[in-house]
């Protein structure tokens, strides 16, 4: 009778274990889905690379030596920044 208790146990133990995995498995499939947007990764990268910047100045503010290179920008950046300053003549 303790054997099949312990087998008992033992499966659903298991079974607890593969529905755990299967959902997070199913969550993370949506999860990928949803942030798979490219403009979304796109804004996402700018933002990182402005708040990169601003430590990148704070650093070079507190060092005191040389100047600071420009920020790097995307090409989509770029264009854009263009666009606007030919709108602006």
């Amino acid at each position: 009778m303790i054997i099949v208790y312990t087998a008992l146990v033992i499966v659903g133990f298991a079974l607890s274990y593969l529905w755990v995995k299967f959902v997070f498995a199913v969550f993370g499939y949506i999860h990928r889905r949803m942030n798979s947007n490219p403009y979304i990764n796109a804004e996402k990268l700018k933002i990182k690379n402005e708040k990169d910047y601003k430590k990148y100045l704070k650093w070079m503010d507190k060092k005191g030596n040389g100047v600071p290179m420009p920020m790097v920008k995307a090409r989509e950046e770029h264009i854009a920044e263009q666009k606007i300053t030919e709108l602006l003549r």
